[in-house]
């Protein structure tokens, strides 16, 4: 199965609310979207031009949706091991997941469970111990090697020089309202 031929998912066919009750990834794609929303705020506040926002909304929204398009691909993939392999959910499993769960709130299992079923989500967690048993099962059968790790220079001075204007920016924008303060203050 893992050496199966790509294939291809085109978001455009899938309509958002047919895919949120069938994998928990799609919270994913939202909270990448709430975050685009507060990162173009922030710029906009920093003093960045509209010219400047636009060129980095557009890159931040193309990596979100090459980002969600990797974890449907993930999703299916590991749902078609999962029915070859005849990989189940079993109760204690959602048990296992709920007390994980309560454990990272420090909450109650009881009130995790209860919170998870009142917003539906109960078909998200059965998918998340699905996804994990299928990949602990490829994780048992694989055979590992070990390679350099290799940085993505590209990626990593696009990021310096976007913090870095920003910093100016905001360097920029302090002085001018300490300019400002100091020229009232004369007057």
């Amino acid at each position: 199965m893992l050496n199966a031929r790509p294939f291809e998912i085109k978001l455009a066919k899938f309509l958002p609310n047919q895919l949120t009750g069938n994998c928990h990834r799609i919270s994913y794609a939202a909270n990448q979207a709430v975050s685009l929303d507060r990162a173009v705020m922030e710029m906009r506040s920093s003093g960045f031009s509209e010219q400047e926002l636009v060129a980095r909304e557009n890159t931040l929204r193309k990596n979100i949706l090459e980002k969600t398009e990797t974890l449907l691909k993930e999703h299916f993939i590991l749902e078609r091991i999962a029915e070859q392999e005849s990989v189940e959910d079993e109760p204690q499993d959602y048990e296992i997941e709920i007390a994980r769960i309560a454990m990272q709130q420090n909450d109650s299992p009881r009130r995790v469970r209860a919170r998870l079923e009142r917003a539906g989500q109960m078909d998200s967690l059965r998918n998340m111990i699905i996804e994990r048993k299928v990949i602990d099962l490829i994780t048992e059968s694989a055979n590992f090697k070990g390679t350099d790790y290799e940085t993505d220079e590209k990626a990593d001075s696009s990021a310096l020089t976007y913090f870095a204007a920003r910093a100016a920016k905001e360097a920029s924008q302090k002085l001018n309202t300490k300019a400002e303060t100091l020229s009232l203050f004369r007057a």
